[in-house]
Parts: C-alpha cells; sequence; structure tokens
C-alpha cells in the first residue's frame, strides 16, 4: 500500500503542474533563444524530477520495512487475527499439567461424597449426581490418555503438540464444568446442615469401626514384615500411620461438628444406648467423639470377624461403648483421662460395613441453618474425607496381605512350569546343535529363565522374599521363553502367565491408587498420567479377546503403575526436603516430624482453596492451626465449586 500510494504521488507531481498552465496560457510563438541566453522561466527538466524520486524512495523503504516487519510477525506469531495473545508451548504445557491435577482432585473428591450421599438416599436419588461423575470421568481419562501421547513423544510437530495440550486443558475444563452444574442439587439432596445429626452419627460409627480395623491392618503389616522381603510391604509400609494421622483429623473434626450443633440448639437429656450398655449422645463427657485432643478412638478394640473385608462407614455399632463418643462408661485401660474416649471394644464386628442409612442411636441435638450449624457442615465434611482416605489405606494393607498369600500360592505351580519350559528348551538345543534355535533366541531367553528359577528359590529357601515380585520376575521371563519355543500350545500358556501378570499388575496399580490418593495435594500430574495409563491398559487386558496381546497389556500396567508410585513418592520426599524436612522421606506423615492433622489434610487433599502453598494451587498452608487456619473441606464439584465453602466457614 505504501508502495502504491508512492508511485500515485510521483505521478500527480509530475502531471500536475503542466495541466494547469496548459489552459491558463495560449500557445506563443516560437521563438529561437540566443546562444548563451538563460533558461526559460521554470527551471530545468531534472529538477522537476528530484521530488518525485525522492516520494517514489520513501515508499519503497516503507514498503521494505513492512515486508520485513510482516515476515517477523508470521514467524513470531503471538496475536492471531488481532485475538489474544497465544502463549508460548512451555505456558500451555504447564497450564496442562495443572488443569490434569484440578481436574483429577476433583473427580476424586466427588466420587468420595458421592458415596456417602449414595450410603443415605439410594442409588435412584444419587443418579444425576452420578451420570455427571461418570462424565467427568471419563474426560479426565481422555485428557490423561493425550498427557501420554505427548510425554511419549507424539505429535512431535510443534501445531499439532499445542493442539493437544489446548484439548487436554478444554477437556479438564468440561469435566469441571459438568460437576459444577450438577453441585447445587448435590447440595440440596445432602442437605448437611439439615440432616447434620445423622451425618454426625455415621461418621462417627465409622471412626470406631476404622480404629478397630487399623489395628488388623497393622498387625498384618507387622506379619508381612517379619515373614517375607521388605519389598513385599513396601508398597503399603506408611498405609497404617498415614491412616492413623486421617483418624486423628477425622476425630478432631467430629468433635468440632458435635460442638457446633450443641450450641446451634437447647441441650438436651442423655438418651441411653440402644443396648443399654452405655450413655448416648449428649452424656456427661467430653463433647469430643472417639477421643478428643487427648487421644483419638481406642487403638486395641477387637475389630471382630470380616474386619478384613470393605471398611465401614457407618454401621450399625456392636457392643462395647455407647453409640456416641460422650461416653459415661468405664473407658477400660486405653480410655481418655476424662473417661469420654470409644472404649478399647468400640463395636465387637457385629457392625456392618457399608455407610450407615440409618443414624446411630442418640444423635446429638441442633442442626438447623445457623452459624454454627454450617460451622458443623465445615467439621463434617472435612471428616468424612479423612475417612475416606483412612479406609482406602487400611483396605490398601488388607488387599496387600490378601495379594502375598494368593503370589505365594501360585508360586509353587509356576516353578514348576517353568522347569518343564526349560527342559524342552534343552531338548530343541539338543537337538539343534547351537544352529537356528540358540541363533533365534533361544539359548538366551532359557538361560535367563533358568537365573530367576535360581534365584527365586533360594530366596523362598532363606525365608525372605516377595511372592508378588518372584511371581513377577518369573511371568516376564517365562513368557519371553514361550514365545521363542514357537509352541502349538502357546495360546493355552499365554493365559497362565496372563494371570500371572494380572495379579502382580492390579497389586501394583491398586497401592499406587492409594498413595496417589493419600497424597494428592502434593502428586504432581506425571504421576497421575502413569496411573491412568496403567488403568487404561488394565481394562484392555481385562477385555482382550487374544492372551497374548492382552499378556502384553498386562505387563505394560504394571510397569506404569510401579512407575506411578515411584514418581509419587517422589513428589512427597521433595515437598518434604522443600521444607526443610528430609526425614520425610522415611516417615511423610509422622507427627514427630512436624506434620500435623491439618497439614497432612492438606497433604491429602482434604482442605482446599486456601492461601496457595508453594507452588501447589489451591492449597491451605499447612502449620496454620485449625480453626483459624486456611483451607476449607472439598466438596462434590470442579474448579468452580469444590471449595465452596468458604469464608469463616473455613479452616
Amino acid at each position: 500500500m505504501a508502495l502504491i500510494a508512492g508511485v500515485t504521488a510521483a505521478v500527480c507531481w509530475l502531471a500536475g503542474p503542466a495541466a494547469p498552465d496548459a489552459r491558463a496560457r495560449p500557445p506563443a510563438p516560437a521563438a529561437t533563444a540566443p546562444l548563451g541566453a538563460p533558461a526559460p522561466e521554470g527551471g530545468a527538466p531534472g529538477i522537476d524530477l528530484v521530488v518525485p524520486v525522492a516520494l517514489l524512495a520513501t515508499a519503497l523503504s516503507m514498503a521494505g520495512y513492512a515486508y520485513v516487519t510482516r515476515r517477523r510477525r508470521v514467524r513470531t506469531r503471538t496475536t492471531p487475527h488481532g485475538g489474544p495473545a497465544l502463549p508460548r508451548e512451555a505456558e500451555l504445557d504447564e497450564r496442562a499439567r495443572r488443569a490434569l491435577v484440578a481436574a483429577d482432585d476433583a473427580v476424586r473428591t466427588s466420587r468420595e461424597e458421592l458415596a456417602w450421599a449414595r450410603a443415605a438416599h439410594g442409588e435412584a436419588a444419587v443418579k444425576s449426581a452420578a451420570e455427571a461423575l461418570a462424565y467427568a470421568e471419563g474426560e479426565v481419562a481422555a485428557a490423561f490418555r493425550l498427557r501420554q501421547r505427548l510425554d511419549d513423544g507424539h505429535p512431535e510437530d510443534g501445531a499439532a503438540r499445542r493442539a493437544v495440550l489446548e484439548e487436554v486443558v478444554a477437556r479438564c475444563a468440561d469435566a469441571g464444568r459438568r460437576l459444577d452444574e450438577e453441585a447445587p442439587a448435590f447440595d440440596a439432596l445432602r442437605d448437611l446442615e439439615g440432616t447434620a445429626p445423622a451425618a454426625l452419627a455415621a461418621a462417627e460409627t465409622a471412626h470406631r469401626e476404622l480404629t478397630g480395623r487399623l489395628s488388623t491392618a497393622e498387625a498384618a503389616l507387622t506379619a508381612m514384615r517379619g515373614r517375607y522381603a521388605r519389598s513385599a510391604a513396601e508398597p503399603v509400609a506408611m498405609a497404617p500411620e498415614v491412616a492413623r494421622v486421617r483418624l486423628e483429623f477425622a476425630a478432631t473434626a467430629l468433635s468440632g461438628a458435635r460442638t457446633a450443633l450443641t450450641a446451634s440448639a437447647p441441650a438436651s437429656p442423655p438418651a441411653p444406648a440402644a443396648d443399654g450398655t452405655g450413655a448416648g449422645a449428649g452424656g456427661t463427657g467430653d463433647p469430643g467423639p472417639a477421643g478428643t485432643d487427648h487421644s483419638p478412638a481406642g487403638r486395641g478394640g477387637d475389630p471382630g470377624p470380616g474386619s478384613t473385608r470393605a471398611p465401614a462407614r457407618g454401621g450399625t455399632p456392636g457392643t462395647g461403648a455407647g453409640a456416641g463418643p460422650d461416653v459415661t462408661a468405664d473407658p477400660g485401660p486405653a480410655g481418655t483421662r476424662d473417661g469420654t474416649a470409644a472404649g478399647e471394644g468400640a463395636g465387637s464386628g457385629a457392625g456392618t460395613h457399608a455407610r450407615a442409612t440409618t443414624p446411630d442411636p442418640g444423635p446429638p441435638p441442633g442442626g438447623g441453618a445457623t452459624g454454627s450449624g454450617r460451622r458443623a457442615v465445615v467439621f463434617l465434611r472435612a471428616a468424612e474425607g479423612a475417612l475416606d482416605q483412612a479406609d482406602q489405606l487400611v483396605e490398601a494393607v488388607d488387599r496387600r496381605a490378601v495379594e502375598i498369600a494368593g503370589a505365594a500360592g501360585r508360586l509353587p505351580d509356576a516353578l514348576a512350569e517353568a522347569d518343564a519350559d526349560l527342559a524342552e528348551a534343552r531338548r530343541l538345543l539338543e537337538g539343534a546343535h547351537g544352529g537356528a534355535a540358540s541363533a533365534g533366541g533361544l539359548r538366551g531367553r532359557a538361560a535367563r529363565l533358568e537365573s530367576v528359577v535360581g534365584d527365586v528359590r533360594r530366596a523362598v529357601d532363606a525365608g525372605g522374599y516377595d511372592p508378588v515380585d518372584a511371581l513377577r520376575r518369573l511371568e516376564e521371563a517365562g513368557a519371553a521363553l514361550d514365545e521363542a519355543l514357537g509352541r502349538d500350545d502357546g495360546t493355552r500358556r499365554a493365559r497362565a502367565f496372563l494371570e500371572q501378570a494380572l495379579l502382580a499388575a492390579r497389586s501394583a496399580a491398586g497401592a499406587a491408587e492409594v498413595y496417589v490418593t493419600a497424597h494428592r495435594g502434593v502428586v504432581g500430574s506425571v504421576a497421575r498420567t502413569r496411573l491412568a495409563e496403567a488403568r487404561h491398559h488394565l481394562a484392555v487386558a481385562g477385555a482382550a479377546a487374544d492372551p497374548r496381546e492382552a499378556l502384553a497389556d498386562a505387563q505394560r500396567a504394571d510397569a506404569l503403575a510401579r512407575q506411578a508410585q515411584a514418581l509419587a513418592e517422589q513428589d512427597v520426599r521433595l515437598r518434604g526436603a522443600a521444607r526443610g524436612r528430609p526425614e520425610a522421606s522415611e516417615a511423610p506423615e509422622h507427627p514427630a516430624d512436624g506434620v500435623d492433622g491439618v497439614s497432612g489434610a492438606v497433604l491429602g487433599g482434604i482442605l482446599v482453596g486456601g492461601a496457595p502453598d508453594d507452588d501447589v494451587p489451591g492449597c491451605g498452608r499447612p502449620g496454620d492451626g485449625w480453626p483459624g487456619g486456611r483451607g476449607c473441606p472439598a466438596r462434590f464439584g470442579g474448579g468452580g465449586t469444590r471449595d465452596r465453602a468458604g469464608g469463616d466457614d473455613c479452616f
């Protein structure tokens, strides 16, 4: 445009002055000027060209500058079509990582609170919320799959990578939007302010039963450590300790909820327990639940039969201490100093292992929509989140014990099959005389399996071995040899190897899942991505028709799950080291290491939405005390609603 304007101006300059003169003056007769006379008025023709040439040069310079600037803008475009500036790929990548963490946390929290609502109101009542959660889970799973593709180096093109990152962010946002849309209806369904007494009773019952089951889990962990190698119990080594911290936090939260409810309504006389064996809610003891700041619930109670099944979240209590935590009966040896804790035998195993659908006998008074009622809801939701995590941690230990026992039972048969495979491989190698069979890798694979069999037998004879790892090593080496043998019954053997691989993969994925859940306040997107990919491969392996393909997926799931837990543990260690607590690598949540219940709740993602803690968005800062610190209990919903209990009702 500048060039066109310059050329036009030059032409006008040349043509413009002559035209008026031609119209104004008549033609003059030709005359011959004397030799040496001065030139006629109007100047030389060369002088008339100076200005248009200068204009043309200026136009050319402007056009060149505009061309160079436009080329540079195209190469480093930041404003597409005049729109907002596009972030750099590194910024978009970080945004995608944070979106994945936030969306995954929202899904986990929503799943936990949905379970409480389902137990209280039934499956039909929570259908809409369950559908919203299923949609969000699908979107987040797809986002994790896209993230894994990027981590694997696909696609390589920069523009294509940006498109994938944008899709990750969009899917996470869509998952959160769907949960946010459902949050108001879900709140109306739960109506925690109106049903706080019943919800408190259910949570207190869950606390008592989990306390008993925790003792069983600790005993199981001790037995695993005594009988097997350290690696056998390593995936759940800290689970009981972390569960105890969560239960202590839940006990404090339940005490606060009961106090808030008592303050919101007139006091009521003590109500006897259903079986008459203890004081009901509202008794003369301290209002703290199952042990207040003196002690949580009794730690040595008999959990009764069935304690290794799904944990209780509010079943009907068995005999022992009264229905509520405010007990006037003799607390037994482990009671608190004021005799208010639930006794050693709080629940003798007669309780059901399901969330309560009816309130515990003797519910506390109150529950109106007052300030105290709202405060009680905050305490209640925090307690429910802590109980959910304690539930999963205790269950992880129980499940690991069962998996180890199952692997130990399979090991003799696996060793016998390995011996048979080795014998067949030796026959083939003897007949081949080091020819094609050896060149095809049979000799090397047979040597590897023989080495693994020898190592496993020596470990078993020594008494300290890891059954799951031994079965995994036999399966991997045996499957490789089976492929080299090329037998007609390869499909049958692949099915046998698949069972072993699935056992190891499910064990690794289950342990990693619980660890990420209980430390989700600091676990980053990489560990979560690997865990999501492990779950994907497990699902594919379970649905595959070809056992060989299923075996490959199961092996991949096993490797990814173990990698996910290692990365998650690294995130926790790095957070501890960043706070000047390198000992956190050994016991990341032991109270002696400076992590109290509130800090553990932040670490576990139970409290969110407070002042940012270092580089973790949405976390309350640990060590602020409770109440009076920062952070709110996470709720059902996406990023726009999951920390909706705000203001003065936060910690």
